[in-house]
């Protein structure tokens, strides 16, 4: 059982790497993709039953498609396994041939999942800065070298307004990033970006590809 979540991969920290493997420069061309938000590129992830991967959308067959249902528990992303061949990962998730993923994390398994539909569903949208606007948190990202208004994405208007209820000051989605930072005062990129895909899933966010903000 697979299911894919658009999701525009927050690679701009891959840039600053020494080394070019394959597998880099494939977050590289993503990056680059993500940067002109007409071309609607974007990367797409795939769950089989014990690993999720971010895959490349033309590696996807089919449509690209959102997912709903996510489960309540995100997976903890990290960097893909040194050990076994990658040239398997996409089988192993039900892909046709062997596409190879940009990045790969455990999966703990959830429920079977509302099958996918094929597109945004009718309804009024807005774009939801995945890293806040607010002073303090905007400049904190700043310092850590992160461009919030990069990376948008949209959801419906009532769950923009729920995140951003029930709590302090920006509700609910700011609130959990203020405890991030308290608790990771000197994050990388890399932890920044790792946690912001969890908070979608902790969220359970529906949206498109992300972009920037205009």
């Amino acid at each position: 059982m697979r299911k894919s979540l658009t999701f525009c991969v927050l690679a701009l920290w891959m840039a600053a790497c020494a080394s070019s493997t394959p597998l880099q420069q494939r977050w590289d061309e993503a990056e680059a993709e993500c940067g002109d938000a007409s071309s609607d590129a974007c990367v797409t992830l795939v769950c089989g039953d014990t690993a999720c991967g971010f895959f490349r959308c033309e590696d996807v067959p089919g449509e690209v498609v959102l997912a709903r249902g996510l489960p309540p528990r995100p997976p903890p992303v990290a960097p893909a396994p040194g050990s076994g061949p990658r040239r398997n990962w996409g089988a192993s998730m039900g892909l046709p041939g062997n596409a190879e993923p940009v990045m790969v994390f455990p999966w703990y398994g959830s429920p079977k999942p509302v099958p996918p539909q094929r597109r945004l569903p009718a309804g009024k949208f807005e774009k939801h800065h995945i890293f806040p606007q607010e002073q303090r948190l905007a400049e904190w990202f700043k310092e850590r070298g992160v461009d919030i208004h990069q990376y948008t994405i949209p959801i419906p208007v009532h769950v923009h307004r729920r995140i951003h209820s029930n709590g302090p000051s920006g509700g609910m989605w700011n609130e959990a990033w203020r405890e991030f930072r308290g608790a990771n005062r000197f994050a990388t990129p890399p932890e920044i970006f790792k946690h912001a895909g969890e908070l979608i899933y902790r969220f359970q966010l529906l949206g498109g590809p992300i972009e920037r903000y205009n």
